[in-house]
């Protein structure tokens, strides 16, 4: 079974780097294969490009 956490973002660039380090060090003791499912709310910084970044780095456990 795969855990998969859906993180609603708006106007998150600042802080969503840190949120997903913390996130992933949670999940990551967990005996659980998951995923994160990034979704931007139509922010209006750079919020999206972030999330781009971070999928492309954490592939496949991260989507957008």
């Amino acid at each position: 079974m795969k855990l998969s956490v859906v993180v609603p973002c708006y106007d998150e660039e600042e802080v969503i780097g840190r949120f997903d380090e913390e996130i992933r060090g949670v999940l990551g003791r967990l005996a659980v294969e998951y995923e994160l499912c990034y979704v931007d709310d139509g922010s209006t910084d750079g919020t999206l490009h972030r999330i781009r970044t971070l999928a492309q780095q954490h592939r496949p456990t991260t989507r957008y």
